[in-house]
């Protein structure tokens, strides 16, 4: 007869940590999956059994758990779990890491992230107080290697998450999502507002800008496009608008080297705007050349 248990999950044991169930590494533990009491491999007990089937439930680490029928003590044992005086079960590992970013209210050590399964056992009373039989470190004392958690620390975080509108118990990975969240939002309002104050500039200067213009103006320094707009001919017979001046593209028989910042706001504003990226100095020439400024 197969009995099934709850050999381990995710919540906070008694010694005020937790283990991470997906890093814990059963490989070799199959290969020799003996079933202890109370963690004891004395004189007085041998293996009580060995451990089938282990597997992954979510945060759940599940194992079938078959008796040694011929052993007078494990027939014991099994007897109590019959009746149901003993349900319980416990694990032993070696934990390898460990990490404060991710602990629950009420944790006092850090969570062990990554750890290896070295044995299971039937106990009384046990420390994970949901490792259970389901109905249908190196040793016990290995907790004490694992880092007490800063509590300083965490009631930083717990006042930054309550700051954030989070619950006290928000992890660090939440409220690092709640504040990039809120960084992108002041981005997109920051950005609003620039383009909010470029078309207002625009509206201003309206004779001398078309709806045609406007993604070109749109994409300079609002000082710029002040600048610009301030010294852009008004429309009129001998002075064209700023969008005529653009044209329909480069003129082939005029080199770019020789193009005036009216020349290039006519013939190609795309590389005007490039070049104010990429040779702010020589666009500074040219519109100081144009304007006088």
């Amino acid at each position: 007869m197969k009995y099934t248990f709850i050999i381990t999950d995710e919540s906070i044991n008694s010694y005020g940590f937790r283990v991470l169930t997906e890093g814990i590494d059963f490989s070799n533990f199959v290969k020799n999956p003996v079933a202890l009491f109370m963690h004891e491999r004395a004189d007085w007990t041998l293996p009580i059994g060995r451990w089938e089937n282990i597997r992954r439930d979510g945060d759940k680490l599940l194992a079938d758990l078959v008796f040694d029928t011929k052993d007078e003590f494990a027939l014991k044992i099994q007897s109590k779990v019959d009746q149901k005086i003993l349900s319980a079960c416990s694990i032993g590992i070696e934990a390898l890491e460990f990490s404060e970013e991710n602990v629950i209210a009420g944790q006092k050590r850090a969570t062990v992230t990554k750890s290896i399964l070295k044995e299971v056992s039937i106990v009384d009373i046990p420390s994970n107080k949901s490792a259970l039989r389901v109905y249908l470190s190196n040793d016990n004392d290995s907790y004490e290697s694992i880092p007490i958690i800063n509590s300083s620390k965490n009631n930083e975080m717990k006042k930054i998450a309550l700051k954030l509108g989070l619950t006290e118990n928000a992890t660090e990975d939440e409220i690092s999502a709640k504040v990039d969240a809120l960084l992108a939002e002041n981005e997109s309002i920051k950005t609003e507002k620039l383009n909010a104050e470029k078309e207002s500039l625009i509206t201003l200067h309206a004779s001398k800008v078309t709806e045609a213009q406007k993604p070109f103006l749109l994409k300079m320094d609002v000082s710029d496009l002040k600048s610009f707009l301030e010294n852009a001919p008004v429309a009129s017979t001998k002075n064209p608008t700023i969008t005529e001046q653009l044209g329909d593209g480069v003129d082939t028989n005029n080199p770019r080297k020789n193009w005036t910042f009216a020349d290039y706001t006519k013939k190609d504003p795309e590389a005007l705007l490039k070049l104010k990226n990429e040779n702010n100095a020589e666009y500074q020439k040219l519109f100081k050349a144009e304007y006088g400024k």
